[in-house]
């Protein structure tokens, strides 16, 4: 898919990818599990960050009780940001997250036509 570079990319993105889960089921809740977050600062204007997420999900959740514990994360993903001062104080200013692992129930989503890359 085409970086997203904004607020509203952001939003495009994830408003389709919950539209299509509700679709499905508007119980539907993902689980991500932040872990072994490390920050190395580069300098006064510059930080390097590296995150480890699991994702669990829960397509089956009826809303009522908890839902059923996965066998296994759906995705392992390494999250690597790049962290620099904005007017509005220190933000990620690159964020790029790489799939490790899927598993055999990973559902990808459907990217919205503003979003794709084009192959040319």
């Amino acid at each position: 898919m085409a970086p997203m570079r904004s607020h509203t990319d952001v939003r495009t993105f994830f408003g389709h990818f919950w539209a299509q889960r509700h679709a499905q089921n508007r119980h539907w809740f993902d689980v991500h599990m932040l872990t072994t977050c490390s920050i190395e600062v580069e300098s006064a204007e510059r930080a390097l960050g590296a995150t480890w997420c699991l994702m669990y999900s829960a397509p089956d959740a009826d809303g009522q009780r908890p839902a059923v514990m996965p066998e296994r994360p759906e995705l392992i993903v390494l999250y690597r940001d790049v962290f620099g001062p904005t007017p509005d104080g220190w933000r990620i200013l690159v964020h790029r997250a790489k799939h490790l692992f899927r598993s055999p129930a990973y559902q990808p989503p459907e990217i919205p036509a503003a979003l794709r890359q084009e192959n040319t």
